[in-house]
């Protein structure tokens, strides 16, 4: 479980500063990313993701959202 989120905020944090324009103030301006969980997340998943998403958006001002794997994309 560890390893996983360890994996889990190591992709998303290199995906969000990789990706992230920046306006002139060093802010980022306008990301929206998604955090993708399992179909059926246990306890522990469910918080962690709340979790990367209420500090990944403090700290870029970006949107991230919340998805389960199994939903197809439209």
């Amino acid at each position: 479980m560890k390893k996983t989120m360890a994996i889990a905020f190591a992709a998303v944090s290199i995906g969000c500063l990789a990706g992230t324009p920046k306006n002139g103030a060093g802010r980022s301006s306008g990301v929206s990313m998604e955090i993708v969980l399992p179909g059926k997340p246990n306890v522990s998943e469910r918080l962690a993701a709340d979790e990367l998403k209420h500090h990944f958006s403090k700290a870029t001002g970006g949107t991230f959202s919340i998805v389960s794997d199994n939903v197809p994309k439209s």
